[in-house]
């Protein structure tokens, strides 16, 4: 701090010449005058002082027969008296601190912390919407209440913190990565019925009546299992009904048909020229140096946006940044045989890959490619596996009760 303390009071370098230099220097030491930088030159020497100490330093001067000459002046008393004249100058600083300080009373920037589900952009226009933007006064902001209104439009977002770190709103966001777990509910009666065609691989089951087997055929909306259990005497007479939830793990083998046609013409951008222009945004007003005359009417608009500001966390309403512009035309093309065929093969495997996802296994590939000069058509079966069964609520039937009502009559 020592430079920063001497050159906002000022000081002088001078240079001492005379009978007895030394004497001058003790007596500045004895008084406690402080001396820095002081080196020999030519049988003379040279010193910094502090502005006040100068004006003190005449009767030791006198005293010790020496000659003092200033040899430069440093601070900023001289510089003020330099300009001494220059009024605007100096009002015109005083008018930028003055907005400096305006501008410190307002939040200019807003910034999302944790976020991976939701994307700035969404978290932005949610926030805009509930009146939080660029340019609100710092004391309107309430982070209490701008947290609960987070946490109560988005469901999956548990832990919120707002806090104001200089003009910046700083949104924390811990979002539920975990998967909700929901407990089945084993207390319903149903039965198991077939969601989709086919024939029957493997057949685990672990409650209800299996009515199908391996080996089996069987349609869309065919019961697999039962949920009524029937309990027989030793004359194989029903004598009582009981209703469970039927449980099984049954998969099929099955054929899917697959169709997809591709056109062989596309059209491609043809980059004529590119170019680059800077610009500059105050607030929401936009203002670009030397502006580019567009050739084409076809372009690519790449910006890059910049907020200025003066300490880490203390941001400015001013923006700067590049606009790169690519104009370009388009011109009709057509793929080649092999080109048009890895398109497709592409587009086949992404099949694949969904069916994988979603638990199927595949068999067998009878998908084949037919090019033509206009298209490419792949068309052909699919052979996979898959695990099938979905619930259906028992209907209670009277039946039943009068079967359960008869033997506890007995």
């Amino acid at each position: 701090m020592n430079p920063m303390i001497r050159y906002i009071k000022g000081y002088v370098t001078i240079r001492l010449l005379g009978f007895s230099p030394e004497r001058f220097l003790n007596m500045c030491n004895y008084r406690k005058i402080v001396i820095w930088n002081l080196e020999s030159r030519n049988g003379t020497y040279e010193c910094c002082m502090k502005l006040n100490d100068f004006w003190t330093i005449r009767p030791l001067a006198k005293k010790s027969r020496i000659h003092i000459k200033v040899v430069k002046k440093v601070g900023l008393p001289f510089f003020l008296y330099k300009n001494r004249k220059r009024k605007l100058s100096y009002f015109s600083v005083v008018v930028f601190f003055i907005c400096l300080f305006t501008m410190s009373r307002f939040c200019w920037s807003i910034e999302f912390e944790g976020n991976q589900k939701y994307t700035d952009e969404v978290l932005m226009n949610f926030v805009h919407e509930q009146g939080y933007e660029q340019g609100i006064r710092l004391s309107k902001i309430q982070c209490e209440n701008l947290e609960k209104l987070i946490r109560n439009e988005y469901n999956d977002i548990n832990w919120v913190s707002a806090m104001i770190d200089g003009t910046k709103l700083v949104v924390k966001i811990k979002e539920n990565t975990e998967l909700l777990t929901i407990e089945e509910d084993t207390t319903n009666s149903c039965n198991l019925i077939a969601n989709k065609s086919g024939k029957i691989i493997s057949m685990i089951t672990r409650q209800g009546v299996p009515m199908v087997s391996v080996g089996d055929e069987i349609e869309q909306g065919q019961l697999l299992v039962s949920g009524i259990l029937q309990l027989k005497d030793d004359s194989q007479t029903v004598i009582k009904e009981e209703l469970v939830r039927a449980d099984a793990d049954i998969i099929i083998e099955r054929k899917i048909n697959y169709e997809n046609e591709l056109d062989r013409a596309y059209k491609k951008r043809i980059y004529k020229k590119e170019k680059s222009q800077l610009f500059l945004k105050i607030f929401d007003y936009r203002f670009e140096l030397f502006p580019i005359k567009k050739d084409l009417q076809q372009s690519e608009i790449i910006s890059e946006e910049k907020q200025l500001k003066i300490f880490e966390n203390f941001y400015l309403p001013f923006y700067y940044g590049k606009t790169q512009i690519k104009m370009y035309e388009e011109e009709d093309f057509l793929y080649t045989e092999e080109e048009i065929i890895n398109r497709a093969s592409e587009q086949l495997e992404y099949y694949y890959e969904k069916l994988r996802k979603l638990g199927v296994e595949i068999i067998e590939n009878n998908v084949k490619m037919l090019v033509n000069e206009k298209t490419v058509v792949a068309s052909g079966t699919i052979t996979i596996r898959e695990k099938i069964g979905i619930e259906q609520e028992i209907k209670i039937d009277e039946n039943i009760e009068e079967t359960t009502q008869e033997y506890e009559y007995n």
